[in-house]
């Protein structure tokens, strides 16, 4: 392309891996922390490209931000409530793909599949398609583990997109016991509190008390009165102040 067509190519080598090697590794263990931030900030091969094309005078916040704005003008009807574009996702191959890029994703990537499933909440056409995401099991086990720290990078972003996700999937009845099912309430309290309070201010708290007043299992209404009670005392015991 960059001789045929005489238009620019970045090629771009892998020459290290910034992010964990899977979903279980804390490579900070084998490498210093200051290396990686080396690597994601001053090394970083698209920022280092960008100041190159900027210097040349080929591109500059002025053109970014026409081509934001064009991109944006591009996908408002994707972000409109009473569109059904998402519900492609409700046919079988679609599906599975969004479910592959769940599992295989960067943080990044899931951060913005979370918050795609808090956008289809709000549209009145996609309930069909809250079901289907809250009927997966392997794509609530990918939510949950989004929702630890350890698993995100300490990504408070991730952590808080993955408690919309949550929400939004609870706002179709038969998810619920779903969800207690999977540990997504277990999850919740383990995180900071101010992920709790994000939780409480999303309707989190809500739906798990329509939860006790649903037609669920006694088990699951057992867990969720208790899981209710260990929210009541982690909220008390940030809460009160210690003696000195």
């Amino acid at each position: 392309m960059a001789v045929t067509e005489r238009k620019p190519v970045l090629i771009e080598a892998l020459t290290y891996r910034v992010g964990h090697h899977s979903m279980s590794d804390d490579s900070t263990k084998y490498r210093p922390i200051n290396e990686i931030e080396l690597w994601r900030s001053a090394r970083d091969s698209v920022a280092r490209f960008r100041k190159w094309i900027e210097r040349n005078g080929w591109w500059n916040c002025k053109a970014e931000s026409e081509l934001r704005n064009n991109v944006r003008q591009e996908l408002l009807p994707l972000d409109d409530p009473t569109s059904n574009h998402l519900n492609i996702l409700t046919q079988d191959p679609k599906f599975q793909s969004f479910l592959q890029l769940f599992q295989k994703g960067t943080t990044k990537i899931k951060t913005c599949l979370c918050n795609l499933i808090d956008s289809a909440a709000s549209s009145s056409h996609s309930q069909d398609l809250i079901f289907l995401l809250g009927n997966s099991q392997k794509l609530l086990q990918e939510i949950i583990i989004l929702l630890d720290d350890n698993n995100n990078n300490n990504n408070s972003e991730a952590s808080m997109a993955a408690i919309k996700a949550i929400s939004s999937l609870s706002t179709v009845e038969p998810n619920r016991e779903k969800l207690v099912r999977a540990g997504a309430i277990d999850g919740i309290i383990r995180e900071s509190g101010a992920a709790r309070e994000e939780a409480i201010g999303e309707g989190v708290l809500s739906q798990l008390l329509l939860l006790l007043q649903s037609q669920c299992s006694a088990r699951t209404k057992t867990k969720a009165r208790m899981l209710l009670k260990l929210l009541r005392s982690k909220w008390v015991s940030e809460n009160v102040p210690k003696q000195v």
